[in-house]
């Protein structure tokens, strides 16, 4: 989705807030590349500072629609890939390891406990017309059909990703995503998804590559539990796998109602294996 147009669609207010901002920036903000960056990476930072303290909706809404405007217009700029925005201290930012993929993603609480994500995606693939970004739009939840789902940055799922896993099988790239989705007051999602390019060079979430227990292949993993619990998703170098806490009901009567689920302090994983993430039970995660 066109940046532009995404702010343009708000309120005009949006606009007279930028322009006030921008009336308190020093010249070197448009001239010098290395001030410039930096001095916009400080402003991004107080925004989002800024978006975190505001008391409602309305006030949190218009200042993440700069934030928007913002950091689409320095991302969209050649030489913003070769800066590491690190400083950002509410906004989620992730690199594949061939340094193809860079994925920015933050949320917006509400004041009834809501949560919105926005989040753009960066593209630098060599030999092509290729240092893209992309306004990832949060269009809808995941619901029950969302393990088959193809998604793309126009129409996102939204959710806060913080690991990009880089495999190549048979000249293709994949890039695995483990993301956390804040779902509501009684239980939070982590997710597996896979982003890969189409025939048409451009990005798509999910491909059928996940293997479970029973030889099946979906687009994505999605774990809901109890959002009291703590739920382990992470990358083991060791193991060199995706290992993660194996997610039970409190009692055998709460079967299926995931409100209810927490880990149970067993551990399953998957391991890519010629391309599809094959499922893997009870794995040892101690030293050996």
């Amino acid at each position: 989705m066109n940046v532009c147009r995404y702010v343009h669609m708000k309120n005009i207010l949006v606009a007279l807030i930028f322009l006030g901002m921008e009336s308190h920036v020093p010249s070197g903000f448009i001239r010098g590349q290395g001030v410039a960056m930096s001095a916009e990476e400080r402003e991004l930072n107080l925004l989002f500072m800024r978006m975190q303290k505001a008391s409602d909706d309305q006030t949190k809404q218009q200042i993440n629609d700069t934030i928007v405007m913002k950091f689409g217009e320095v991302l969209n700029r050649p030489e913003s890939f070769g800066m590491k925005f690190d400083s950002l201290r509410y906004c989620g930012n992730v690199v594949s390891s061939d340094g193809v993929v860079r994925i920015f993603t933050w949320n917006m609480v509400l004041s009834d406990l809501r949560n919105q994500y926005f989040g753009f995606l960066q593209v630098n693939r060599s030999g092509r017309d290729a240092k893209r970004t992309y306004f990832l739009k949060d269009s809808e939840d995941l619901g029950k059909d969302a393990a088959m789902k193809v998604y793309t940055p126009e129409h996102w799922y939204g959710c806060l990703i913080y690991k990009v896993l880089h495999n190549r099988y048979r000249g293709e790239d994949t890039y695995t995503l483990l993301s956390l989705d804040y779902n509501n007051l009684l239980s939070n999602k982590k997710i597996i998804d896979v982003l890969w390019f189409d025939a048409n060079d451009q990005p798509v979430f999910g491909k059928p590559v996940f293997q479970d227990e029973k030889g099946n292949l979906t687009n994505r993993v999605i774990f809901e539990y109890n959002a009291q619990a703590v739920m382990g998703l992470k990358w083991n170098d060791r193991l060199q796998m995706i290992v993660y806490d194996h997610l039970s009901p409190v009692k055998p009567e709460f079967e299926g109602n995931y409100k209810f689920y927490g880990p149970d302090f067993s551990f399953d994983a998957y391991r890519f294996d010629k391309g599809v993430w094959v499922y893997v039970p009870d794995v040892n995660v101690l030293n050996e």
